[in-house]
């Protein structure tokens, strides 16, 4: 998937273009030992308009968890359109 086609779908169907966030997981990290010897992962979401969707899962980089959000992302409004389409 080229990495505008979640905004040109967003913008050829009316939807505000998706912003993407991230956070530094730290969930299970209060031993400070076992902390270091983990590996970094990263929670993250996308805003598109006043619907936040996110994933319980974390990625180990900001750019594969945008990528795969990205593809989550497109694939429900895929599908929420078809949805409509058929209900009318």
């Amino acid at each position: 998937m080229p990495p505008c086609a979640k905004i040109e779908y967003c913008k050829a169907h009316g939807y505000p273009p998706p912003r993407f966030f991230d956070v530094l997981d730290d969930s299970g990290s209060g031993d400070r030992e076992a902390a270091q010897t983990t590996a970094v992962r990263y929670k993250v979401w996308v805003v598109l308009g006043s619907e936040r969707l996110e994933l319980p899962t974390t990625y180990a980089g900001v750019d594969e968890g945008e990528e795969k959000m990205a593809r989550k992302v497109l694939r429900h409004l895929r599908s929420r359109d078809s949805g409509e389409a058929q209900q009318e």
